[in-house]
């Protein structure tokens, strides 16, 4: 099963103006890059709603 990271990369690209390597984390080596949009407790959702469960305990909130 395939699945479309399509909306995931367009906003990583829009970010790459703004963040160096559109990033703002030290976890930058994953294939494909994804954008994580919201959160629910443990659970986090990407551009195109699909969940995952956080296992870096709020890591990519430092941003905010």
């Amino acid at each position: 099963m395939m699945t479309d990271y399509t909306q995931s990369q367009t906003i990583l690209e829009q970010a790459q103006r703004f963040l160096p390597g559109g990033v703002s984390g030290v976890l930058r080596a994953v294939e494909p890059s994804l954008v994580f949009t919201h959160a629910n407790g443990a659970l986090i959702f990407d551009a195109s709603g699909k969940r995952y469960i956080d296992y870096h305990a709020n890591f990519g909130s430092v941003l905010l």
